[in-house]
């Protein structure tokens, strides 16, 4: 099966089971069965075990389209974080074209490999940007507690030389 299988589950053993909502009747206490020649490509379903919540999570049966921001969007630009967080340090020059990562991923998308391991690769990198600005949001405001100095620098230079080697990592998949 080239497919994805998403699940969810709540207590145990097995009560009931819905997929997009409907009840799955391929099943016993222990034992889900997933008849493999019937499933669709994207099979979510919701496995609700004894003294578990019967309401099932939105599900959608279809993955919504990534949405890349376009070439000159600031999401693309962490110089200015990097400069604050890590002032000592050379910009990478792997960080001066994140927006080339972007535009790799919905060429994927677009020729039907979204779901191969170079297009997972690159939306982990394109993934991890938000999160360095979420970390950068956090420290302004004091909701994340700094570290001692030391450990601060490391944990700062941390964020970005991780996000150096997966781009370092995705250039290197022949």
């Amino acid at each position: 099966m080239n497919g994805r299988l998403l699940l969810t589950d709540m207590g145990f053993p097995i009560f009931s089971i819905y997929s997009q909502t409907n009840p799955w009747v391929s099943h016993d206490a222990k034992t889900v069965t997933l008849p493999y020649d019937s499933l669709p490509k994207i099979v979510r379903l919701h496995i609700v075990l004894q003294g578990g919540s019967a309401n099932v999570p939105e599900m959608q049966t279809e993955e919504k389209p990534r949405v890349i921001p376009a070439k000159d969007d600031p999401f693309w630009n962490l110089t200015g974080i990097y400069k604050e967080l890590v002032p000592d340090s050379p910009f990478p020059s792997e960080l001066q074209e994140l927006h080339k990562i972007g535009e790799f991923v919905q060429r994927l998308n677009e020729r039907g490999l979204g779901e191969s391991y170079e297009a997972k690769h690159a939306e982990l990198i394109v993934d991890y940007i938000p999160a360095i600005r979420k970390r950068h949001e956090l420290l302004k405001a004091g909701t994340l507690a700094p570290l001692p100095p030391a450990s601060q620098k490391a944990a700062d230079l941390l964020y970005f030389s991780t996000m150096v080697k997966l781009i370092q990592g995705l250039k290197k998949i022949d």
